[in-house]
């Protein structure tokens, strides 16, 4: 290994794990000497930099002494060791030192055997309660948006170590339980189907009569209103003598041209949805029927484009509770219209009472128009043939939540006997493995208690409620010796799934059939080929690569007027449809470090500079890489975007983006109290100068010269990770204004210590190809500590390496690793 690792003074972990005087065993002679010659002046009795000392050393006891071991072996293969400005050691000489700590390492490693970390209870992280429910009980609804934020520890949210339970937690959990189980019984008949559509001909006159008719009312009793309302009324009598069809909110498509509409538009006549002063936008599904049951809602509209030169338009639908204020409404999708090519676009969601569809918005061109261009207006608008809405639609009724609680068991004619068998039932799937008599015999028990005071549907309530909050559903039940195959399919299943394990993974682990390692493989392969494997891609990606966090520091509409919320959307499509292809077509990992395709659309082609690209769907692209740096996932512009700031890119952030998340080799925190580099927007200086006074500092040199090549390689790439041969600034403009101008070069060049020099990112990119086993381990890493819900150590790298070795052997493919680290030992250790 070349690549420099980003830890400080390797030889300070020497101290730490000292050999005892009151241990037999000494240190070799020859390592004794390689201490003394290349350590001992910077850690010794004289002088202790970073306070750390390597006068005293010891075999390894425990797994944190292996863990700094392992760091300075770590260290030793990749040459930071010692300092680059200092004697360095022989080849014989290193592999001397480092084979005696591998064979250390090694002799630990049976001694200690397995994991030798604290077992820590993993409770169900948020996103993991959500889909359980989802799964056991159908219901689409989030009760987990009162639960506290789940806490991070080695860069993911399902870790054991940092999952908390508090008394809020707990309060919010019974809140849940009550609700989930309220929402899942049945009682009603099955409620009816509805199918209806409407033009907006029809919306039109619904709107104009409802205009019109308030006026009458309010006409009727002008005495009893306020002067205000006299003030309004007076407004819209105004508005309807002036246009009799004023509140005709959609115009009318006639002769290819958008037209003023009117009651008596012949049969046929199109319309089309328009920014315009009083033209409204936003058309619903309420004007069609009220939704007042819960269940899954198909809203589709059938329409094209006119004038777009071949362009399409886009249409987004949001759905929710839109009336209520400060309502954020929820993404449906996106409807692509296309220039005169009629098509029905369908969304469907599930939608609780009093919620609906809306369309949000229409992009690409269309603009405003006054009231005097409409007659003949030729520009880009989307024409809407009608919109449809059915529901709601249930795939059985009584519903899944109805039929997971009480089987075949009428919840009106219950009595001790069926409660206990409903009991008996449920409480496998609910705590994922087989339940005794004797614990079933405590929740009955329960129940005859909430009996005395409560009908038998509501004491069956609340035992249920309480089995949803005891320890066997909220954490993952996984033992301190041995994983069993019941322990195993909830590892299976909360990895690949996110969710509960099915009932095929739980009658495979009643009979201890699921650890048999050729059926392991075969459900492996089933789980991968489950469409509720895209739930793994979207939480194991975002919080890998932290694209999850797009959004929460926005680029400066100064500096970025091009930025948009299209654009972030497209940014986030790219790199999740990138690892999705990777995924699905289980292709070489190496595609995540250079590729010659990529997932685009328009939008983000005109970023990328790359033509040929139209229309807003994103498709595979092939790439000519003689015409562009694009490929790999360095390339992307949610990856690009997220190790910016608002402002300005940062080669510190980026930098320490890419040893920690993509090499795996982490850089550690800065000093306390070191001032951060702040953006020069004036363009008076470059990031580049700015990093060479930060490197004066003497608590800041060692860390900032392995972790600032890593992120200058990437400053041709600017905040929304579009190509730059200059930097972007402000300056004054007229009024005060601030306008963009162009600010100093880019001088994306640098040398890696122990590695070598590049002159542009291409040569980086090819360096990081070079030594692409640590991108292979990493991704092994990070898998590992996303499937097991912990912080990995020194015990488990021989199984990582085991992992990445056999993945290569079968083609190195993303959906290769996964499988090989679930067959591997690493996966049923506790």
């Amino acid at each position: 290994m070349n690549v420099i690792k980003s830890y400080g003074l390797v030889c300070l972990f020497l101290i730490a794990s000292a050999f005892g005087d009151e241990n037999k065993n000494a240190i070799p002679a020859h390592l004794s000497s390689f201490l003394n010659k290349y350590c001992i002046a910077c850690h010794g009795p004289k002088k202790q930099k970073a306070d750390f000392r390597v006068d005293s050393l010891k075999f390894i006891k425990n797994a944190s002494q292996a863990e700094e071991w392992q760091l300075v072996l770590d260290n030793l293969h990749l040459q930071d060791m010692p300092p680059e400005d200092e004697p360095q050691p022989s080849l014989k000489e290193r592999t001397s030192a480092t084979d005696w700590i591998e064979e250390e390492l090694k002799r630990a490693r049976k001694a200690l055997k397995g994991h030798t970390g604290e077992v820590v209870l993993r409770r169900l992280n948020r996103f993991e309660y959500q889909n359980t429910i989802k799964d056991l009980f159908d219901i689409q609804q989030d009760y987990t948006t009162a639960f506290p934020e789940d806490a991070k520890e080695d860069g993911f949210d399902n870790n054991g170590a940092a999952l908390m339970l508090s008394a809020k937690q707990i309060e919010a959990y019974l809140y849940a339980a009550e609700k989930i189980i309220d929402v899942s019984i049945s009682l009603t008949d099955k409620p009816k189907f509805q199918q209806k559509s409407v033009s907006l001909h029809a919306m039109n006159k619904v709107r104009w009569f409802k205009t019109e008719q308030g006026l009458k009312a309010k006409k009727r009793n002008f005495k009893k209103l306020t002067p205000k309302d006299k003030k309004k009324f007076f407004e819209a009598e105004a508005k309807f003598k002036k246009n009799p069809y004023w509140q005709y909110v959609f115009p009318a498509v006639k002769d290819g041209k958008l037209a003023f509409p009117t009651p008596n538009d012949p049969d046929g006549t199109e319309y089309a949805l328009h920014k315009k002063n009083f033209f409204f936008l936003n058309p619903t599904s309420n004007d069609i029927f009220k939704v007042k049951e819960a269940g899954w809602y198909k809203f589709t509209i059938d329409g094209y484009a006119k004038h777009t030169k071949g362009e399409s338009i886009r249409v987004k639908v949001g759905y929710g509770a839109l009336r209520l204020k400060a309502v954020v409404p929820k993404i449906a999708g996106y409807a692509f219209l296309e220039e005169d090519k009629p098509q029905k676009h369908s969304f469907e969601v599930f939608l609780q009472p009093g919620e609906f569809f809306r369309i949000e918005e229409v992009s690409n061109g269309v603009r405003k128009i006054s009231d005097d261009d409409l007659n003949g207006y030729v520009g880009p608008f989307s024409v809407i043939r009608s919109l449809s809405f059915e529901g709601p639609r249930y795939n059985n009724w009584p519903r899944k939540g109805h039929q997971t609680i009480f089987g075949n068991i009428d919840p009106n004619q219950l009595d001790r006997t069926k409660v206990e068998s409903i009991l008996s039932s449920i409480a496998p799937k609910l705590f994922r493995r087989s339940i005794s008599k004797n614990k079933i015999a405590k929740y009955m028990s329960l129940y005859d208690t909430f009996a005395k005071q409560e009908k038998s549907l509501d004491a069956l309530k609340s035992t249920l409620q309480t089995m949803m909050v005891s320890p066997d559903f909220l954490y993952h039940y996984e033992g301190k010796d041995k994983v069993d195959d019941y322990a195993l399919a909830s590892r299976l299943s909360y990895f690949l799934w996110r969710s509960t394990p099915d009932n095929q993974l739980l009658n495979l682990a009643s009979s201890n059939k699921l650890s048999q390692p050729k059926i392991l493989d075969q459900q492996v392969k089933r789980l991968l080929k489950d469409s509720r494997s895209k739930r793994f891609i979207k939480d194991f990606v975002g919080q890998w690569l932290q694209i999850n966090k797009i959004g929460e520091m926005r680029p400066s509409r100064e500096l970025y007027p091009e930025y948009d919320e299209q654009l972030e959307q497209a940014m986030i499509e790219e790199t999740y449809g990138f690892i999705t292809e990777v995924f699905e077509k289980n292709l070489s990992i190496d595609n995540f470090i250079d590729s010659d395709w990529t997932i685009l659309n328009e939008r983000l082609a005109k970023l990328y500079r790359i033509k040929g690209i139209k229309g807003l769907q994103f498709r595979k692209v092939k790439l000519d890489k003689a015409n562009t740096v694009r490929g790999g996932l360095l390339t992307q512009a949610s990856v690009l975007n997220v190790t910016s700031n608002g402002t300005t890119t940062s080669p510190v952030i980026r930098g320490v983006w890419m040893l920690d998340h993509f090499l795996g080799t982490p850089s550690p925190p800065p000093p306390p109290d070191v001032p951060p580099i702040e953006p020069d927007i004036r363009g008076a200086t470059t990031i580049k100068e700015q990093l060479a006074k930060h490197r004066e500092i003497e608590t800041c040199s060692a860390c900032h010269k392995k972790i600032d090549p890593y992120g200058v390689a990437l400053e041709n790439f600017d905040v929304i990770g579009g190509w730059r041969n200059r930097y972007r600034a402000l300056k004054p403009g007229k009024k005060k204004k601030q306008v963009l101008s162009s600010g100093k070069q880019v001088e994306a060049f640098d040398a890696i210590p122990g590695v070598g020099k590049y002159k542009d990112f291409k040569e980086f990119r090819s360096i990081i190809m070079d030594n692409k086993q640590l991108v292979h381990h990493n991704i092994a890493h990070k898998l590992a500590t996303f499937a097991l819900g912990r912080s990995l150590d020194f015990s488990d790298r021989d199984h990582l390496h085991h992992v990445v070795k056999n993945s290569l052997k079968k083609g190195n493919g993303f959906r290769t690793m996964i499988t090989e680290l679930v067959l591997n030992p690493i996966f049923t250790k506790p």
